[in-house]
């Protein structure tokens, strides 16, 4: 089976023989080609970023014609499904790739990004809250400690729309993060509100804080000084709320070029890796946490459990 996520930020591609090799698949791959480059001001996607994103989904069709899967199930996710030419885009990855690209609304996507995180890290014996800072979203889970699902939600800023609206310059501004920060804290105001409605807010102590996607991903790498990205040290490692803003400092006061540089940062994440690390430390701080649970594995790999039947973690545990 092979599964797809074509993000706002990053593409990737997995190729697994069953469930249990989900999380050591045949293939894996990544690109950033920056599908949402320049979308905020127009609400639609530029011809220059589909051209790149659909250069991407080229290769990765030639990768799907080597390993020859069953079943491709391929899913866009913000950027695609705010756009108003998102059907455009769609029509010509179909049209050139041959790739079924299909796209799927905020609470599918949370849910996905649920599952791959509840069946890769190892039981904490405690519920989970899980945050996915995406390139155009952002998409908060609870799940209880058997896996039930009690509360999801896709909130609509990610790394990509807040660096092109707040991060103009290079390096940003003190003003900058000040207003990067209230913004973030608006869409945050509501999520906990929304979190205390159903009684799950404040957290209570037995409660493990995860983080997925390409940010926390990103700080783990850093952190340990990765030159070459190993999945198996990042996943599932912890960082404190106090390291992780040492190294957001870091990185704050690089100039871009020198942040390309730093071990462990992907060149193309230099310029949104100042916006995902002050969205996680406000989280943070808003939820109460020390710590941090990073998960390599999210919604990429929740598709691809999907494929096999896996199913999601069951909803409704209130």
């Amino acid at each position: 089976m092979a599964a797809i996520d074509a993000g706002t930020n990053t593409f990737r591609l997995l190729v697994a023989d069953s469930p249990e090799t989900v999380l050591a698949p045949r293939c894996k791959e990544q690109e950033i080609p920056r599908l949402g480059e320049g979308f905020a001001p127009h609400g639609r996607l530029q011809e220059a970023a589909m051209a790149r994103g659909l250069a991407v989904m080229a290769r990765f069709a030639a990768r799907l014609a080597a390993c020859r899967p069953l079943r491709v199930r391929a899913v866009a996710t913000s950027v695609v499904r705010e756009a108003a030419n998102g059907g455009e885009f769609i029509a010509r990855v179909r049209r050139e790739t041959g790739i079924p690209l299909e796209v799927i609304d905020g609470e599918e996507e949370a849910s996905l990004t649920a599952l791959g995180v509840w069946r890769s890290l190892p039981p904490t014996g405690g519920p989970l809250f899980l945050f996915d800072i995406g390139g155009g979203s952002t998409e908060f889970t609870y799940l209880a400690a058997d896996g039930r699902r009690c509360f999801s939600r896709s909130c609509p800023f990610g790394v990509v729309k807040l660096t092109e609206q707040y991060l103009v310059d290079d390096p940003p501004a003190a003003a900058a993060a000040r207003q990067l920060t209230a913004a973030v804290d608006l869409y945050l105001d509501q999520l906990f509100s929304s979190l205390a409605a159903a009684g799950l807010y404040p957290f209570a102590r037995e409660v493990t804080l995860v983080g997925s996607a390409g940010t926390m991903t990103t700080f783990a790498a850093v952190d340990q000084e990765l030159a070459v990205y190993e999945p198996a040290r990042v996943h599932g490692c912890r960082l404190s709320r106090e390291r992780l803003a040492v190294l957001h400092e870091r990185l704050w006061r690089l100039p871009r070029p020198a942040r390309a540089r730093v071990p462990g940062l992907e060149p193309g994440r230099a310029d949104v890796i100042l916006a995902g690390g002050l969205i996680a430390l406000r989280i943070m701080d808003r939820a109460g946490f020390s710590r941090v649970t990073v998960s390599d594995c999210s919604l990429l790999e929740g598709i691809a459990f999907s494929l096999f039947g896996a199913g999601e973690p069951p909803s409704a545990c209130m």
